[in-house]
């Protein structure tokens, strides 16, 4: 008869439910659930969602652009030759000859295999983090601006007898916007995110310093062209977000989720900023027309 009882009691009450003696202190799921609560109130243990777009359309457009144009180098090689000659950024028919549309559809050209896979995984890798946390608008725009100023750049102090295709330029832009996005909200990442932005900018700085050590056949400063101008889109037309008042909401796993509120949404008076980056390319445009 007692073991039966005793079997019942084990059954139906938990350990939660356990009457405990004061010395004994709190059970390990008080003491779980009082550590996230603690954690919660500080501002840790908690997901962040940066809610601008859900799904990187715009990163797979560009690629997908990307590839197919550079498809024919695959199985008719000569039209693509043709297509570079006609599209690479080259400073007599730019300047000389006023083939202007040259500044973007050198963006899009690539010289070989090697070059548009390291330009596509760079695309991919920094597009998904730009697009999914400045929105889709922003992203557009760094991508062209980075884009255009790399162009110009390399055409006012870059070599003048070489022929220059390829996204870098717009990819060191959006490396750029990246870097300056997380150390604005660094207190909203993790260490490991921010070491991973250290060495991103060490990174950039050992292409920089090697691609001006080296020289030949490297767009020096469309990199620097693209880079400078990320930065400065970044700052003038780039989200802040900061987190919103009150408790977060707990997701299933017990984490609180906070979905951030971006303070600096492109618009109204903010359109200013874009025309002011385009003011600063047509100034760079009238001085290659002076040195023509």
């Amino acid at each position: 008869m007692y073991e039966n009882a005793h079997s019942a009691w084990k059954i139906t009450v938990s350990e939660s439910q356990r009457p405990r003696h004061p010395l004994e202190g709190p059970s390990h799921q008080e003491s779980e659930a009082e550590v996230m609560d603690v954690a919660l109130r500080e501002g840790r243990a908690v997901r962040i969602v940066w809610a601008q777009a859900e799904t990187p359309v715009i990163t797979w457009g560009l690629l997908a652009l990307i590839v197919i144009i550079f498809s024919p180098y695959l199985w008719q090689p000569a039209l693509y030759e043709k297509t570079i000659l006609q599209g690479a950024l080259y400073w007599p028919a730019v300047v000389q000859n006023g083939e202007w549309w040259r500044l973007i559809t050198s963006i899009f050209l690539h010289a070989d295999l090697g070059h548009l896979a390291m330009n596509g995984l760079s695309l991919y890798y920094l597009g998904n983090n730009l697009e999914l946390s400045s929105g889709r608008r922003r992203y557009l725009l760094i991508f062209f601006l980075s884009g255009l100023a790399g162009s110009v750049l390399q055409l006012l102090l870059g070599e003048h007898r070489s022929f220059g295709v390829g996204a870098s330029g717009a990819i060191f832009g959006m490396a750029g916007a990246v870097l300056l996005f997380m150390w604005q909200h660094r207190r909203y990442f993790p260490t490991t995110v921010r070491q991973s932005a250290m060495q991103m900018l060490l990174l950039l700085g050992l292409q920089l310093g090697l691609g001006f050590a080296v020289g030949q056949g490297i767009g020096n400063w469309a990199h620097l062209g693209g880079l400078i101008m990320g930065v400065a889109c970044a700052l003038v037309i780039g989200p802040m977000y900061v987190r919103p008042e009150g408790e977060p909401q707990k997701g299933p796993d017990g984490i609180g989720v906070y979905t951030m509120v971006d303070h600096k949404p492109l618009s109204g008076h903010r359109w200013a900023g874009v025309l002011l980056m385009v003011g600063v390319l047509l100034v760079g445009v009238f001085l290659l027309t002076q040195s023509a």
